[in-house]
Parts: C-alpha cells; sequence; structure tokens
C-alpha cells in the first residue's frame, strides 16, 4: 500500500513537472508575441520551483531508483534543460 501512494505521488510530480513547463512556455511565447513581461510570470515561477531543493530532490530520488544505463541517458536529458 505504501508503495502504491509513493508511486501516485511521484506521477503527480511528473505531472506538476510537466504542466509548468508547459506554461512556462506558454508564457515565453506569449512575450515574444506581444512584449508584455507580464507573460513571463509563469516562466519566472517555473524556473524557481526547477532551482528549488523540493525538485532537485525528487530528481535525486528518481534517478537513484534507475538502472545504470537509464540513469545515463536521464542525465543527459537532464544536462539539456
Amino acid at each position: 500500500m505504501e508503495e502504491r501512494r509513493e508511486a501516485l505521488g511521484d506521477l503527480h510530480q511528473f505531472e506538476f513537472y510537466l504542466s509548468m513547463l508547459k506554461d512556462a512556455e506558454t508564457g515565453q511565447r506569449g512575450f515574444i508575441i506581444t512584449g508584455d513581461e507580464e507573460y513571463l510570470e509563469p516562466y519566472r515561477k517555473a524556473r524557481a520551483y526547477f532551482e528549488s531543493d523540493e525538485f532537485k530532490q525528487f530528481i535525486a530520488k528518481q534517478e537513484s531508483s534507475l538502472d545504470p544505463e537509464h540513469r545515463d541517458k536521464f542525465r543527459q536529458l537532464r544536462e539539456i534543460e
């Protein structure tokens, strides 16, 4: 039961992560089109979240659960950000 709860929590975190990425990208696009800096607020919020200790701990936890081959690929993806 605890494993299921943890897996659901991880899934929620990934969904939140994806939502933040989408909002940041949409905000950047709005800024590029209009020049209005208010559109950058979602980007700023996302950036603060991705630099937070909470996010870094979550990513470290996910990375540690991977086998070596997938861990290397995961690290490569993180370098793209």
